[in-house]
C-alpha cells in the first residue's frame, strides 16, 4: 500500500493578506501621494495667498529721450 500524505498550511500572520506588499503598504503609498500633493500645493499655489507676496509688482522705468546724448 502507497503511505498517505498530508499537507497542513497554517494561515498567514495577522495583517498579512500574502498579496505582496502587505496589507497597509498601499495605505501607506496613499498617504505619501497625499501629504506631497498638500506641500506642493503650498509651495506653487501660495497656500491662500496669505503670505505677504503682492501677486503683481509694477515696476516704472524712465528713460532718457532717444538723442539728447552728448
Amino acid at each position: 500500500m502507497a503511505d498517505d500524505v498530508h499537507v497542513h498550511q497554517s494561515p498567514p500572520p495577522a495583517g498579512n493578506t500574502g498579496g505582496g506588499g502587505g496589507g497597509a503598504g498601499w495605505i501607506v503609498a496613499a498617504l505619501v501621494v497625499v501629504v506631497l500633493a498638500v506641500v506642493l500645493w503650498f509651495v506653487f499655489a501660495g497656500g491662500g495667498s496669505g503670505n505677504g507676496v503682492p501677486d503683481e509688482v509694477d515696476v516704472d522705468i524712465n528713460m532718457p529721450a532717444a538723442g539728447t546724448g552728448g
